[in-house]
């Protein structure tokens, strides 16, 4: 056969054997790797300040730890832990009232013009008042039908305290001496309003649950 003929039929047997996607590919040709710091493979890998790491062991009681603090706190929470006693509660609360050694102010200087009847009457509320509150705050958070009975009796027995005790000796004071009966028993009824509003808030979370 002619050269010619037998070149193109060698050609078009590669062609029908030999596919390019299939073949190997070209060599990559190899780059050179190039360190500015040498010094720093010279050594091992060194610890960075591990003081500030916690171990397995401690992370695990980490854990034990904080699961246990939930479960107190989901079963009992603040309501049986004694974080100050009846009396120095009251105490407390007696300071932080007109007259008190912890307030001063327009509402302590109308009391002192009062005659001295009139502020043993307001100490009166006050301590009467304090215990009242004490129990109504004992009984949250309500997580027991007994404690929610609780609440809701001490709610109903301080909005009776209020209609019963401090409006009228507000009328009083205001009647026989100035007019401010409304300003010498703004703490009191200021103690009322959170209360009342910690129970409403409660009412209505308890409605929507």
């Amino acid at each position: 056969a002619p050269p010619e003929k037998e070149i193109t039929t060698r050609k078009r047997l590669n062609e029908k054997t030999e596919y390019d996607d299939l073949g190997a590919p070209e060599p990559k040709k190899p780059t050179q790797l190039n360190l500015s710091r040498m010094e720093r493979y010279f050594t091992g890998p060194t610890p960075a300040a591990s003081q500030d790491y916690l171990t397995q062991d401690e992370l695990k009681l980490s854990r034990v730890n904080l699961q246990s603090e939930l479960e107190t706190w989901a079963n009992f929470g603040q309501r049986n832990q004694t974080l100050l006693s009846s009396a120095n509660a009251v105490q407390v609360l007696g300071e932080l009232c007109p007259g008190g050694s912890m307030m001063s102010g327009r509402q302590d200087a109308l009391a002192e013009q009062c005659p001295v009847s009139v502020q043993a009457d307001l100490r009166q509320l006050y301590s009467s008042l304090c215990e009242l509150i004490r129990h109504f705050w004992s009984s949250f958070p309500p997580t027991t039908p007994e404690l929610q009975e609780k609440a809701k009796k001490m709610y109903e027995t301080l909005q009776k305290f209020q209609t019963m005790k401090v409006r009228p000796f507000e009328k009083d004071v205001e009647r026989r001496y100035s007019a401010g009966g409304g300003l010498i028993t703004q703490h009191i009824n200021s103690m009322l309003d959170a209360a009342y509003r910690k129970y409403t808030t409660w009412q209505s979370r308890k409605q929507k649950a």
